[in-house]
Parts: structure tokens; sequence; C-alpha cells
């Protein structure tokens, strides 16, 4: 998580949402709150409309659901 984007500083991070230990969400606003210039991508199954406004107002460059179609 945050251990590994401190120490490897990529430019972009794809982080699964239900990870264990911290949420995608609470890695995001950390990575924000530290102001790392890694750029978060969450990857998750939920599809819920409210869900994509909540990664986007942590922080997140953007998300992907686990069914998504590789054009989107």
């Amino acid at each position: 998580g945050l251990r590994l984007i401190r120490s490897l500083a990529p430019d972009v991070a794809l982080v699964d949402v239900h990870m264990p230990g911290m949420s995608g969400i609470e890695l995001t606003e950390r990575v924000i709150r530290a102001r790392l210039p890694t750029r978060i991508v969450v990857l998750t199954v939920v599809n819920d409309a409210r869900f994509p406004r909540r990664l986007l107002e942590a922080g997140a460059l953007g998300y992907l659901t686990k069914g998504c179609a590789a054009q989107e």
C-alpha cells in the first residue's frame, strides 16, 4: 500500500478498493494528503453510481470496475 508507493514512487498505482489493512479510498486520501506525485486508479467490483463520485472526491485519477470492457 502506502509504504510501497512511498518507496517505489510509481507514476500510477492500480489499487483494489478492498485491500487488507486499508481501503483503496483511504490509500488515495493518504497519498493526496502526503502530496505524493503518484496518481491512483482504483479497481472495484462495486457498480453503484455513488461510489465513483466518492473515489474521485478522494482524489483518485479514475476507477475501473472488474467487469468493464477493455474499451472503457
